[in-house]
């Protein structure tokens, strides 16, 4: 075509026009929705909510058919329950079951021994709660909310007891037949109309191997200008930071799936273990981004060979992945041969042994995370770990949540027994039910506040539910059409996790205000009494957990990362090492509970002391790998010498540092130093050089005085 005929055709052709002006206002409409919510969140927010609104209804009207005592309580099981994830209600509802049925137990035996002795009762009880907060917060997933629930369970089963302790088998029963009708009622609806999560388990393992494998690949083939960086904390651009949180957060959240893929089929619970050991590996993995990266930019052969090698795994589907994995067991077998065997032409002759080895680290624990993620949990499977990965215990964070636990619940059992209020059991049930939930979450200071907001934001709209709509209307339908218009708010924010705890309390408690008799009779007494035993419970419950025992952030962060150091420095004590996944695990674990408690500050001094942890990290594996090769390699006496005081003067790395890493890199050159040194000798060597390196560059970070507070005060 010609350009005149070109022009032609452009001068006919029709100019769009903007929408007319009665149209306006839609389009404008349509694009604000679908910026602020996108149609795939619309779709959740609204299936959740239909599915929720239904189990509901069912389990309301079962309730009122059934006669029992309290028809509410198996509405707020539903909303305790509900969950787009059919694992994670199967689960939940288990353990809200075994919980209830414990706790009506309990509750029976206590109201008969202690009947006569409230004041007994009372410290029993609250140092009952104490010890189940305690607990719960060394618990993972809902076992830690069925510890909970059994605290609390008590003090809801008891309180209608009081009066008459003869009554409190009946209260028992009553509590377990509501709860039971609302898990029955939720798992009928949800099981029914939602997908099962072994897909979404697929779906997130292989976004997660997508994400990572582009990181990795892209940050290689990338590297900074100006030669070689050093790989102290703090040197990375921000980019790279919030991609390394981001994949953190996302490696956390597939553990949070494995578990509840594994209570919804029976082909994941197999292969569990095998799975949250990919999920470690992937962990171990991403570590290693300042420490290795940070000294890729000298030797940009050795950075091209990697992306070339990891760049597949970013974009392979499922049945491709085996094909994208044989390039990083090439190239990984290749780097354990030290450089010898033959392969691709680009590989560096000139690399230093550290660097190989951190290469040969990143893809063998690249290759095995994959493999069980992604590749064996379809034809191929893998043969699980003989033990368990051991959980991290965080001791301080649980007596510290168990000490509020006591407070909380003995304030408010003494407060009630001296005021006689008659709305001061209401008051205790919110009182001991929260402090007990907020125990479960990793940060229960700041999490106080939004559940308290939630609990506020019930109070006016309780009103407007009991005085303009409850009272108005007459037959099941309108009842629940009522409840629902009340309801909704919470329902459809419970779904984001910014607002769940908020959202949480809003429909939780919001159920506890809300009285149902037929008729409905309005008193206004009664109701103010009501809401101000719950202001002045949300308020004690704030006052406690932010106040009165709050959590140090910082102080919490430096106990993290003298722990991780101390870790470190055991592995160079005598005696068989640890195994390498067992003690990563266990440091990466505390690495990402360093993660959660440094949100709150800075970036600066965030970076800097998570890549502190980090590169503590990477000097243990070190260690584990030295310690692995020592049978199998053959020193010279002065050789052996010079690595026993090396590993002494690690021993010492918290009071100083430079003479471990002079050591280290002292023995590394006496071993480098015989003429033609056997390959397990040379990599013995490259791993001290490497823990040498290490040292120095982030040495003052792992001193035993150093501090989180020292980054702010630099800061300022």
């Amino acid at each position: 075509m010609s350009q005149s005929d070109a022009a032609q055709v452009a001068v006919r052709a029709p100019v769009p026009r903007s929408p007319a002006p009665r149209h306006r206002w839609r389009s404008l409409l349509g694009e604000a929705l679908a910026t602020a919510l996108p149609w795939a969140s619309l779709q959740l927010h609204v299936a959740y909510l239909l599915r929720t609104t239904l189990a509901i209804s069912i389990a309301l009207y079962t309730a009122f058919s059934l006669q029992l005592e309290s028809p509410f309580s198996s509405v707020v099981t539903v909303l305790i329950v509900a969950n787009p994830s059919t694992g994670a209600l199967l689960s939940k509802s288990f353990w809200r079951m075994f919980g209830t049925l414990i706790g009506g137990v309990v509750a029976v035996v206590m109201m008969a021994v202690f009947a006569q002795s409230p004041v007994l009762f009372s410290l029993v009880f609250a140092a009952g709660v104490g010890v189940a907060c305690l607990v719960a917060s060394l618990t993972r997933y809902f076992r830690a909310y069925a510890v909970v629930l059994t605290a609390y369970t008590v003090i809801i089963v008891c309180t209608p007891a009081f009066n008459d302790p003869l009554n409190v088998f009946v209260s028992a029963l009553s509590r377990m037949s509501a709860v039971f009708v609302g898990i029955v009622s939720a798992a009928l609806v949800f099981l029914l109309t939602s997908a099962r999560q072994p897909a979404r388990l697929a779906h997130d393992s292989l976004a997660l191997v997508h994400e990572a494998a582009a990181a990795l690949a892209g940050h290689a083939a990338s590297p900074p200008d100006g030669g070689e960086r050093p790989c102290r904390p703090g040197t990375l651009d921000e980019r790279l930071y919030a991609q390394r949180e981001a994949l953190f957060a996302q490696t956390l959240a597939l553990n949070e799936t494995i578990e509840y893929a594994a209570a919804d089929d029976l082909g994941v619970a197999r292969q569990a273990r095998s799975l949250r050991l990919g999920v470690a590996r992937m962990m171990g993995a991403l570590a290693v981004l300042n420490p290795f990266f940070g000294r890729t930019a000298a030797h940009p052969d050795l950075a091209r060979t990697l992306s070339d090698a990891i760049a597949p795994l970013a974009g392979a589907r499922p049945g491709e992945m085996p094909a994208a994995l044989e390039r990083v067991a090439a190239l990984r077998d290749r780097l354990a041969a030290g450089g010898e065997a033959t392969g691709p032409a680009s590989f560096p002759a000139d690399a230093p042994g550290g660097t190989l080895e951190d290469a040969h680290d990143l893809l063998s624990r690249l290759h095995e995370s994959v493999w069980r993620l992604v590749v064996a949990p379809g034809d191929r499977p893998v043969r699980p770990p003989r033990r368990a990965l051991p959980l991290f215990l965080d001791w301080n964070t649980a007596l510290r949540n168990g000490v509020r636990g006591f407070l909380v619940t003995l304030i408010g059992m003494l407060f009630w027994y001296v005021s006689k209020w008659p709305s001061a059991p209401t008051a205790l049930v919110f009182l001991v039910s929260a402090s007990c939930l907020l125990s479960t979450n990793p940060s229960a200071a700041s999490a106080s506040k939004e559940f308290a907001l939630g609990t506020v934001f019930a109070i006016p709209v309780s009103y407007v539910c009991q005085a303009f709509l409850l009272s108005r209307i007459s037959g099941y339908p309108l009842l629940i059409g009522s409840l629902m218009v009340c309801l909704l708010p919470g329902i459809w924010f419970q779904v984001d996790r910014r607002y769940t705890l908020r959202a949480f309390g809003y429909v939780v408690y919001l159920c506890t205000m809300v009285s149902v008799n037929n008729p409905v009779r309005l008193d206004d007494l009664r109701l103010v009494n009501d809401w101000l035993g719950f202001s002045l419970a949300s308020a004690a419950l704030v006052v406690v957990f932010r106040a009165l025992l709050p959590a140090d952030a910082v102080r919490d962060s430096d106990r993290l990362l003298r722990s991780i150091t101390a870790s470190v420095v055991r592995l160079c004590r005598t005696g068989p090492p640890p195994e390498a996944a067992a003690w990563e695990n266990m440091q990466m674990q505390k690495a990402a509970r360093l993660l959660q408690r440094l949100g709150s500050l800075p970036p600066e001094a965030r970076h800097r002391a998570l890549d502190a942890a980090l590169i503590a990290v990477v000097v243990g594996r070190c260690l584990i790998s030295v310690r692995d090769l020592l049978p199998a390699t053959i020193l010279a006496p002065a050789e052996s010498r010079a690595l026993g005081e090396a590993l002494r003067a690690i021993r010492g790395l918290r009071r100083d540092p430079s003479r471990a890493a002079h050591e280290a890199r002292a023995a590394a050159g006496l071993i480098l130093a015989r003429p033609q040194a056997p390959l397990a000798a040379r990599r013995l060597a490259a791993l001290l050089c490497e823990v040498a390196m290490l040292i120095d560059s982030a040495g003052g970070y792992l001193q035993g005085d150093f501090s989180v507070r020292s980054l702010l005060v630099r800061r300022c």
